[in-house]
C-alpha cells in the first residue's frame, strides 16, 4: 500500500506488539519504504495503557484483553495520529485485533472527515458496523472474509 501511495508525503503504521517492531523495520528497511513512521502502541480512543496479550499460538491470536494478564503497551487514537502528524487526508488499514468497533463507533467523525480509503478486518455477524459506515457516507467496495474494503463517498478528496 505505502508502495503504490509513494507521493503520500506520511505513513504511519502502529504495532501492538512490540515483538514485531525490529522485524516490521527490517523489512521496511529491506524494501526501501524509509519514510513509514513506526509506532509501538495500541489503538485506543481512551487515553490509557492497554492490556496487550501475546498468544503462544502464534501473532495472529494476540488481542487486547482486560481479563488476561498481559503486556502494557501505550496506546494512540486515530484523533492523536491525525492532529499528530496534520493529516488532512489518508487512506487506513486496519486490523487491531478486535478493537475495530471502538474505532467506527468513537472515531467516526474522524473517519468520515479525513478518511479515503478504509480497509478493515472485523467480524460483523448482525452487520451493525457495516451499516454504521454506510450512514456516514462510506461505500462497500468489496468483502473478501473478514476483510471490507470501503471507500468515503462522502468526502471527494484527491489521493496523490
Amino acid at each position: 500500500m505505502a508502495r503504490k501511495h509513494r507521493k503520500t508525503k506520511k505513513h504511519v503504521l502502529v504495532e501492538a506488539n512490540p515483538g514485531l517492531i525490529e522485524t516490521i523495520k527490517e523489512n521496511l528497511r529491506l524494501n526501501r519504504c524509509d519514510d513509514i513512521l513506526v509506532l509501538n502502541k495500541a489503538y485506543s480512543n481512551e487515553k490509557k495503557d492497554v492490556n496487550f496479550v501475546i498468544s503462544r499460538k502464534g501473532i495472529g491470536s494476540s488481542s487486547i484483553s482486560k481479563n488476561i494478564a498481559g503486556r502494557k503497551i501505550k496506546s494512540i487514537s486515530l484523533r492523536d495520529i491525525v492532529e499528530q502528524h496534520s493529516f488532512n487526508k489518508f487512506n487506513l488499514v486496519c486490523d487491531i485485533e478486535g478493537s475495530e468497533k471502538d474505532l467506527i463507533l468513537n472515531e467516526i467523525n474522524i473517519l468520515r472527515n479525513y478518511c479515503n480509503i478504509l480497509i478493515i478486518d472485523f467480524e460483523d455477524k448482525n452487520n451493525y458496523l457495516k451499516a454504521n459506515l454506510i450512514e456516514n457516507g462510506f461505500e462497500l467496495l468489496e468483502i473478501k472474509s473478514s476483510i471490507y474494503v470501503f471507500k468515503n463517498s462522502e468526502k471527494k478528496l484527491k489521493i496523490e
